[in-house]
């Protein structure tokens, strides 16, 4: 944990005070959360104080995540670095934490992290050749879906690979793929 020198009685946004807020349970306080997911894994959340439906404004916490995985890509530990800030904006204290994870929880995680990937998926597939035409390649994938989040990925994959709707271009048969793999 390393703490920033609060000079001129600069005070911490959460709380408006001098006291550190690293026991504050900042999850539950009603802050706007923006989420970052990368290849399934939420790599960051800050919590702003407002959010007008398209912009969030004054950061007042970051959390970032570190994802240590062995060869085969089971998450070992993660390393969290929360980040509070000063009502000026700057860094008033900064705290790093590692979790370990167990074998049961390295399990939930990948289904966690595959879930994340196939929720990208399915709002490209959304986006790319709209709602009637998206909802009929996820219904037709429905069981391959619930394969690759459960571990095996190549029978989606290659599924989608061979895929001969008239909707899907190569080029979104690409993408598609691209998102699935990790």
């Amino acid at each position: 944990m390393s703490m920033v020198s609060l000079n001129n009685n600069t005070k911490f946004k959460i709380n408006n005070s001098w006291d550190s807020p690293e026991n504050l349970n900042y999850d539950i306080i009603g802050l706007h959360k923006k989420r970052t997911i990368i290849v399934g894994e939420l790599r960051s959340v800050e919590y702003y104080s407002t959010y007008d439906g398209i912009s969030y404004s004054d950061l007042v916490v970051l959390e970032e995540r570190v994802y240590t995985r062995d060869t085969n890509g089971i998450v070992l530990y993660r390393t969290l670095t929360v980040t509070w800030y000063l009502v000026d904006g700057s860094v008033g204290l900064i705290k790093t934490t590692t979790k370990y994870y167990n074998s049961t929880e390295s399990i939930d995680e990948g289904i966690t992290r595959r879930t994340n990937i196939i929720d990208t998926g399915k709002l490209y597939i959304i986006n790319a050749v709209g709602q009637v035409d998206g909802f009929d390649l996820l219904i037709s994938t429905g069981t391959l879906i619930q394969i690759y989040v459960n571990e095996y990925r190549a029978p989606l994959i290659s599924y989608i690979a061979g895929a001969t709707q008239s909707y899907l271009t190569s080029q979104m048969k690409t993408d598609i793929i691209n998102i699935l793999t990790f």
